[in-house]
């Protein structure tokens, strides 16, 4: 499947099944009936193909505002992610933080991933970062190397999540970094925000997860299911 690097794959929870869908700036195909990622694309040409702009788009292209939540949830659930060997760091998109409603600034508390997965032993948590969207697009699936640039794009630099600030204007990308530990997978369902707005401070959790397969070769392009 020659898919567009611009695109994100997506994957959706309509409560009877789960699909993936390739999202972009303005809309939603669906595609790929299940993951596993190896089925449709090899884990290396995946983990490629996703680094830039993708899931960044997940909150924009695919996703609306819900009453009472201060940022704009998807439509559904959504994960990304990537192989790695043993002791490479992989940096997860978990999309951006994009505020529901004008006239509004969040500042952030911290963030966090949460699932019935992140203590598997196959990854280790780093930290869950924030970075501001440039042209360098969003990060979908990298790892820490690429943060440099991939593809001749500016890179990106990450940031600690506690004191950033979110405004109507600028939204912020979220990555979580997670590092390959032995051989296995490792997922995440969601991850959680602590913030505040005019000095109250407020919680919300959003359904974007990420999926680490921990291998001896990445590049073999082997299936793979976190």
């Amino acid at each position: 499947m020659d898919v567009p690097q611009r695109l994100l794959l997506q994957e959706l929870n309509d409560g009877t099944t789960s699909r993936f869908a390739l999202c972009a700036a303005v809309e939603c195909v669906l595609r790929v009936p299940h993951w596993p990622i190896g089925e449709d694309l090899p884990v290396a040409a995946w983990t490629r193909r996703f680094a830039m702009l993708g899931i960044a788009l997940i909150t924009a292209g695919c996703g609306a505002g819900t009453p009472g939540q201060a940022f704009v949830m998807p439509e559904g659930f959504a994960r990304s992610g990537m192989s790695v060997a043993p002791g490479a760091t992989a940096v997860i998109g978990l999309g951006d933080l994009k505020l529901a409603g004008p006239g509004v600034t969040a500042k952030l508390v911290s963030l966090s991933v949460v699932g019935d997965q992140i203590g598997a032993q196959a990854g280790r948590v780093l930290g869950v970062k924030v970075y501001r969207l440039t042209d360098s697009g969003g990060i979908g699936a990298i790892t820490e190397a690429d943060l440099s640039g991939v593809d001749g794009n500016g890179g990106w630099q990450l940031e600690s999540p506690t004191g950033a600030v979110v405004t109507d204007e600028e939204p912020l990308g979220v990555v979580v970094l997670v590092q390959g530990e032995a051989l296995g997978t490792w997922s995440s369902d969601s991850f959680v925000v602590e913030f505040t707005i005019d000095g109250r401070r407020q919680t919300q959790q959003i359904p974007i997860g990420a999926g680490l397969c921990v291998v001896t070769d990445p590049a073999a392009g082997a299936p793979c299911d976190p």
